[in-house]
């Protein structure tokens, strides 16, 4: 099962990072770009990142209007 704001997927696309996070709207679930910063990718990929920043981004994939 998806949880509402979990990170699907990372890509890196050369000078683009991004993660594709779940978001719940109207009971559909749909993925949400939502662009990184180098050393978040980074972190995130290698698993560094603290929960706090990683909050953070999800709350930005929530708060995007699609």
């Amino acid at each position: 099962m998806i949880a509402n704001g979990e990170i699907l997927q990372l890509c890196n696309r050369g000078s683009h990072q991004i993660a594709k996070i779940a978001v719940k709207k109207n009971g559909i679930y749909e993925m949400v770009n939502v662009e990184l910063t180098g050393p978040e990718y980074e972190t995130m990929c290698n698993g560094t990142m603290p929960a706090n920043e990683r909050g953070e981004i999800v709350a930005r994939a929530l708060t995007m209007n699609v």
